[in-house]
C-alpha cells in the first residue's frame, strides 16, 4: 500500500513539472541581450553605419508590424526569430568586407547568435510563417548587392520587434 502511494505522487509530481515546464517555456520567450543595453547599442550602432551606405530610402524590407486579429506576441516573436535566422544564414555571414566595412559586426553577430540560440523553440520549418519569410526573402533578393546594405540597416528594427514581442510574460 505504502509503494502504491509512493507512485502516485512521483506520478503527480512529474505531471506537475512537465506542465510547469511546458508553461514557461511559452510564457517565457526572453534572451539576455534582449534585456541588456549594450548589444540595443551595438545593433544601434551597426545599422546607423549600414544606413549610411544605403541611398535607397523608399524600400523597407522589414514592415512594420501590428497585431492582426489571430496574431499572438508568440507567433510574432517566433516570426522575428526565423527572420534573425535568415540574417545569420544569408545577411550576416562573416566576411572580411563585412568586417573592414563594419567593425562591430562580429560582436553583434555573437549577441544576434546568443538570441537565436536561447530563442531557439520558435525555430520552426513547417510553414507556419512561410508567407512573411517569403515576402521578407522576396524583397531582399530584388534589391541584388545592395539588399545586404537594406537589411543590416534595418537591423535596429528587427532587434526591436524580438524586444517587443518577444517578451518575459506575455499576457495573451
Amino acid at each position: 500500500m505504502m509503494w502504491q502511494t509512493a507512485v502516485i505522487a512521483l506520478l503527480f509530481s512529474c505531471t506537475m513539472i512537465a506542465q510547469t515546464s511546458s508553461t514557461n517555456t511559452l510564457k517565457h520567450l526572453r534572451s539576455a541581450p534582449l534585456n541588456s543595453p549594450l548589444p540595443r547599442q551595438r545593433v544601434n550602432q551597426f545599422a546607423k553605419a549600414a544606413q549610411r551606405n544605403d541611398n535607397d530610402t523608399d524600400t523597407r524590407l522589414l514592415r512594420l508590424t501590428e497585431k492582426h486579429n489571430n496574431m499572438t506576441d508568440h507567433y510574432l516573436c517566433c516570426l522575428h526569430v526565423n527572420i534573425l535566422d535568415f540574417y545569420l544564414h544569408q545577411v550576416m555571414l562573416p566576411s572580411e568586407p563585412l568586417e573592414i566595412k563594419y567593425p562591430i559586426s562580429r560582436t553583434v553577430t555573437e549577441d544576434l547568435h546568443r538570441i537565436a540560440k536561447d530563442l531557439k523553440i520558435c525555430m520552426t520549418k513547417n510553414g507556419k510563417y512561410d508567407r512573411h519569410l517569403h515576402t521578407f526573402k522576396e524583397e531582399y533578393k530584388k534589391l541584388g548587392r545592395q539588399g545586404q546594405t537594406k537589411a543590416l540597416g534595418e537591423l535596429d528594427i528587427l532587434f526591436e520587434y524580438l524586444t517587443r514581442f518577444c517578451r518575459e510574460k506575455r499576457s495573451q
